[in-house]
């Protein structure tokens, strides 16, 4: 809970404007202690450059000398922090310090601050505690540098926190209460930053920054997160972090990245951006779309983003990447891997898989160029074939027959389930010569994974019907049987008794089950080896007639 302002109290023991300091300087201060708080009491920045040349004008050439009258003691800070009567007479602008040196350490572990808190362009040679500090106003420490620690575990602050353009070793702001804005833009961390559980209400600016490794595990963010154009050593871990608005990820530099069960309630853009380590996407709920364009992954760990949610679009043209892992993932919007005019084709290294097992996705977007050499397919369910900014020349839906099933055959185990929905969406789209296509390669491929007899089943369905899917084959072998009948029949003696010297209509009735075109054929009785022949004739008909039934009636599909 955040400390609410003094009030009268406070405003009663301070300087009226144009007055001087009511609270007078402790004895034992240091002179330039003794000017800052003048210039505090007022509510006048006290900026140390300037009492140097106010007390000792170009008398003071030496450095040392000129850095010893910047030092402020933890017990001045202390004092007129949270000791009355300096407490009460901090005007309403708080205190503000400019060019301060701490050489001592500085512990404020649990303190209220009644006032805002500025300590600007200071230096910092000892730890900073400031664990559980409260204040119901702004902390600003910009451009300070501290060489050690710097510890805000479980601050709370009204407004907003900043710690821009900055120089940290280590810094802990492990859940911390934010009721403002976090700004650390343009700031160098030597260290790990722990902003495990931190809880900031409005946006965090992390943004032109150099980082080693950044924890946000469990962090909530009221507003959008900003890492633009910064460099991250190491890991940057937010598992399970929520985020109200975007995350922004463009033009940065970073080892690995944690998304694991991030909740994002506007959209990802990570462009321009490279990652020399793992990307573990897993488990993410995105509102809107996920971009990952332009950007090049150099990990040989595939990307996973196994069961994730996003409620527009996955993009990831443009990016140079290894193996992908959509497993389970539900995508409301496209699949985009070519965003003409912006982003170009999406580029695969050798070998890298895109594994699209079980993932839901309304439409597919791409370019034929854009799909890596290995495809995992089973369980893809799309609803159409190129997506909204699909051109004449890339739309997917456009494409050959013979492009489907070189793109099918990027997955090396053979599953019906990728050739039946691609068929089906084709056929929706009122393309069902390249639907039969499709099943008819489908059926091929089944052939060469099953026994040697079903193998021989499917191979007298491909060469007769095509599976079912070309039923039309049945018109070569009917012809063929029928010219192959009157060739047997016009050599026999019995054609010339009965003088029917061509033979075609006897072949033909001999071929048609349960029909007779006429009685006297059926009377003819062969004496040599041509009886055998039309027996098989006669079957092959039956054969034939009950091939048609099942690929009419779709039994053999």
């Amino acid at each position: 809970m955040f400390l609410p302002a003094l009030g009268n109290a406070k405003a009663n023991s301070s300087s009226l404007p144009g007055q001087t300091c009511q609270a007078k300087p402790v004895g034992a201060w240091s002179i330039q202690e003794k000017w800052v708080w003048q210039k505090v009491c007022v509510g006048e920045i006290a900026d140390l450059k300037q009492f140097i040349i106010e007390e000792f004008g170009k008398k003071v050439s030496e450095p040392k000398k000129k850095e010893s009258l910047k030092v402020l003691s933890p017990i001045f800070l202390e004092t007129i922090l949270l000791h009355n009567p300096y407490r009460k007479a901090v005007t309403r602008q708080g205190i503000r310090i400019i060019g301060a040196k701490f050489t001592k350490g500085i512990d404020l572990t649990g303190a209220q601050i009644a006032f805002p808190l500025w300590l600007l362009n200071s230096t910092f040679e000892k730890a900073l505690r400031l664990k559980y500090l409260q204040t119901p106003y702004l902390l600003i420490f910009q451009g300070s540098k501290f060489s050690d620690v710097v510890d805000l575990d479980s601050v709370k602050v009204g407004q907003n926190l900043f710690l821009r353009q900055a120089k940290f070793t280590q810094l802990i702001l492990r859940g911390a209460q934010i009721n403002g804005q976090l700004d650390m833009s343009g700031s160098i961390f030597s260290d790990t930053v722990d902003m495990d559980a931190i809880k900031v209400r409005a946006s965090v600016f992390l943004d032109r920054a150099q980082f080693r490794e950044v924890r946000l595990r469990g962090a909530t963010v009221g507003g959008q997160l900003d890492l633009g154009k910064s460099t991250f050593n190491g890991k940057v871990d937010m598992d399970s972090v929520s985020i109200e608005r975007n995350l922004l990820i463009r033009d940065v530099k970073m080892a690995a990245l944690n998304l694991l069960n991030a909740k994002i309630k506007g959209q990802v853009d990570i462009r321009d951006s490279s990652f020399s380590g793992e990307l573990n996407l897993d488990s993410m709920d995105v509102a809107r779309s996920f971009f990952l364009r332009n950007s090049e992954i150099q990990s040989s760990e595939p990307i996973k983003l196994w069961f994730s949610t996003f409620g527009d679009n996955l993009d990831l043209s443009g990016s140079s990447l290894g193996s992908v892992n959509l497993t389970g993932t539900k995508i409301r919007g496209e699949l985009r891997l070519y965003r003409p005019p912006l982003y170009g084709p999406t580029k695969w290294r050798k070998e890298s898989v895109l594994i699209l097992r079980n993932v839901q996705v309304g439409a597919l977007q791409d370019s034929p160029e854009s799909w890596p050499s290995r495809l995992e397919l089973d369980g893809l369910a799309y609803s159409q074939l190129g997506g909204f900014t699909a051109t004449s020349t890339n739309d997917m839906a456009t494409r050959s027959s013979q492009w489907f099933i070189e793109w099918l055959g990027r997955q090396r185990h053979y599953s019906p389930q990728p050739y039946e929905h691609l068929a089906a969406t084709l056929s929706q789209a009122g393309q069902d010569e390249k639907a039969n296509d499709i099943l008819f390669a489908g059926k091929n491929r089944e052939r060469g994974t099953v026994s040697w007899y079903r193998w021989l089943g499917l191979t007298i369905l491909k060469l007769f019907i095509g599976f079912g899917y070309r039923i039309y084959y049945l018109i070569f072998w009917v012809s063929g049987l029928i010219l192959i009948g009157a060739l047997v029949f016009r050599n026999t003696k019995e054609a010339k008794e009965h003088q029917m010297p061509i033979g075609i209509i006897y072949s033909l009735d001999m071929l048609l089950p349960f029909i007779q075109l006429r009685e006297r054929h059926y009377s003819i009785d062969f004496q040599g080896w041509q009886r055998y022949y039309f027996y098989f004739h006669k079957l092959m008909g039956y054969a034939a007639a009950s091939l048609l039934i099942a690929g009419l009636s779709g039994l053999v599909r």
